[in-house]
């Protein structure tokens, strides 16, 4: 559990349609409302915008159950898991904590039967595990990949799958 209190620092990131933002702020002070907890503060003096390119990565919509397989290069087991966002460098995993750890990030993948809507090409090739956090649900690990050199086809089948997300995000409201 988080204990912010009024004059502590907090440094704040955030993602919103492909725009990202990094700023810090101090509280200055604290104020529960019927929507929950508001941390008072300055509007910050300098913010940061960090580049598109590098850092657009796109949910895919709660309804949309996507996943993808991999293994390990040389040892390991196969694991299907579901994609969670993308981007067209990279994709993230909702992967079982028991199917792999951290010791596995640097690893490269091989992985396959990657099906995106809005395309008509099933991606498979060479990503490295670059990092592993915990995700929303318990026992589960978010698993963020990097693809290894993609080529341009691959890069345009994942923005094509991006943008399909994008659009079906502001459908839905949000």
């Amino acid at each position: 559990e988080w204990h912010l209190a009024p004059g502590q620092d907090l440094y704040v990131f955030a993602t919103m349609r492909g725009i990202a933002v990094r700023f810090a702020v101090t509280i200055d002070q604290i104020l529960d409302t019927p929507e929950g907890t508001l941390y008072a503060s300055a509007y910050p003096e300098q913010m940061l915008y960090l580049p598109r390119r590098a850092l657009f990565r796109v949910p895919l919509t709660r309804h949309d159950r996507r996943s993808v397989k991999s293994r390990p290069q040389g040892d390991g087991s196969e694991i299907e898991a579901r994609i969670s966002d993308l981007s067209i460098k990279g994709f993230c995993l909702e992967v079982p904590a028991a199917q792999i750890g951290h010791h596995q990030v640097g690893l490269t993948y091989h992985y396959h039967s990657m099906d995106l809507p809005d395309t008509r090409v099933t991606l498979t090739g060479e990503a490295t595990l670059v990092n592993l956090r915990p995700a929303t649900t318990p026992g589960v690990l978010s698993a963020g990949f990097a693809i290894a050199d993609p080529d341009p086809l691959t890069e345009r089948v994942l923005m094509r799958a991006a943008l399909y997300y994008q659009r079906e995000t502001l459908k839905m409201g949000g």
